[in-house]
Order: C-alpha cells, then structure tokens, then sequence
C-alpha cells in the first residue's frame, strides 16, 4: 500500500487442483486435500484480511473481486 496507495480494487485469484481418487479410501490423500483447501480458500481470507482495512478506510467505491 505504501507503493500503490490509489489501489481500490482486489483480485483474489489463487488456486491449484490436485489429482484425487475419491473412489477408494485407501488412495485419499488427506494431506494433499489439506494443501489444495488451504491455497484455494484460506489465502483468499488472508488475502481480505489483509486489504480490508486499507479498502474500508478509503472510503468510496472499492471491491474484492
């Protein structure tokens, strides 16, 4: 925010997709679902929590996206 005070707008765009076979429980691969639910959701509420303050502070039109 330092470099870029004007910023008003947020794409939240990360994600990955690993390969799963759900069809036998003795190949899911919890951890490797853990991995994907923490890139694909976690970092986009780290990513708001992080720009929130900034946005709501602003004032004006501002977005997540």
């Amino acid at each position: 925010m330092t470099k870029y005070p004007t910023i008003d707008s947020v794409f939240l765009n990360a994600g990955i997709m690993l390969p799963t076979d759900m069809t036998d429980p003795e190949k899911f691969d919890l951890p490797s679902f853990y991995k994907q639910m923490h890139i694909n959701f976690t970092s986009h509420v780290a990513l708001t929590h992080a720009f929130l303050p900034y946005l709501t502070k602003k004032g004006g039109d501002t977005s997540l996206i």
